[in-house]
């Protein structure tokens, strides 16, 4: 059974003996081209592809991984940069959670940190431009596909506090906004089987431009049916930022959240990830979410809808399904 030794031991390994292996490595790209090769010919990942350029404001950063970059990629060059940033650790942070006694972890510190290079150096942020698509932005295009059916995607974005405040909001607008969805375009007339959409609130995507709320939607429907699904998800959002939501629906949403909230707080990765906004962001989720979850308001959901949503970046793109002759994938 491995324990905690055996992780900090594989984390000094991993940081100051990396081994080339030209064999596996050879292996590995000649499968991932391949696998990618074959994504590309499928409408969906198309898509997909699409949302990643212009969601990102066309930035190499922001781009799905393709075969050709997979194939040009130099695996000495890797290695340098690998063995450059594990060079020297003086501005890690490690977080360790798990069950354990706190006074056990002195001495695997000490071996396994403690020891590892450190020359001073401090990495800070620069200015490269990666960002989301500023303003709105319509996009449509066409490609081939053997079952024919459109998908509607629309990203939503603004500067936004970091607060648990607008964390919750957030949280509870996304659940509500998607449950209004899937009733309008599932339950109501039957074009989707599923839609995939969140609203939440992310510190820093670059380092240098502080946080920011995030709404995807993504769609698929029947081919014609695209125009009036677009319809439907700019109505519904602005009918909560008119009109607000119910006080059942906001129940319906504290109470599952409360629930989850409490079961992952049997898990490390939930405490990993509390630490870590803790650390760098002063969040405190333990303290907080619970009390702010049980205080959110109908009104304060309306509010969060009408001032920060309705106002935001807004990029639609919207794929159609065409003969070979009209492709034109975007």
């Amino acid at each position: 059974t491995a324990t905690l030794a055996d992780a900090f031991r594989l984390m000094y390994l991993r940081m100051t003996d990396i081994r080339p292996d030209r064999k596996a490595y050879e292996s590995l790209v000649k499968t991932r081209s391949a696998q990618l090769r074959n994504m590309m010919r499928n409408a969906i990942q198309i898509m997909g592809d699409s949302i990643h350029r212009n969601v990102y404001n066309h930035h190499p950063l922001g781009a799905k991984t393709i075969a050709a970059t997979v194939e040009a990629a130099d695996y000495d060059t890797m290695l340098g940069l690998y063995r450059d940033r594990f060079a020297d650790c003086s501005d890690f942070t490690y977080y360790v959670t798990g069950d354990f006694a706190p006074d056990s972890l002195a001495d695997l510190l000490e071996r396994y940190v403690a020891s590892l290079p450190a020359a001073g150096r401090l990495e800070h942020p620069r200015e490269m431009g990666y960002r989301y698509t500023p303003g709105d932005k319509e996009i449509r295009f066409t490609a081939e596909m053997s079952t024919p059916q459109s998908v509607v995607y629309t990203f939503r974005h603004a500067a936004l506090p970091y607060t648990m405040e607008n964390i919750v909001a957030a949280r509870a607008f996304g659940q509500i906004y998607k449950s209004r969805l899937l009733a309008e375009l599932r339950e109501k007339r039957g074009w989707t089987y599923s839609i995939n959409s969140h609203c939440s609130v992310v510190p820093d995507m670059n380092g240098i431009d502080g946080p920011t709320f995030l709404l995807p939607v993504y769609v698929k429907v029947p081919d014609g049916k695209e125009n009036e699904t677009s319809r439907i998800v700019d109505d519904i959002l602005a009918g909560i930022a008119t009109d607000g939501v119910t006080a059942e629906e906001l129940g319906r949403v504290r109470e599952n959240a409360l629930r989850d909230n409490n079961e992952a707080e049997t898990d490390n990765s939930y405490w990993l990830a509390v630490l870590k906004v803790f650390d760098r962001d002063g969040v405190d989720y333990p303290a907080e979410y619970t009390d702010v979850f049980r205080a959110l308001t109908p009104e304060a959901i309306r509010k969060f809808a009408s001032e920060s949503i309705l106002p935001s970046s807004r990029m639609k793109i919207i794929m159609t399904p065409a003969t070979s002759a009209e492709s034109s994938a975007n």
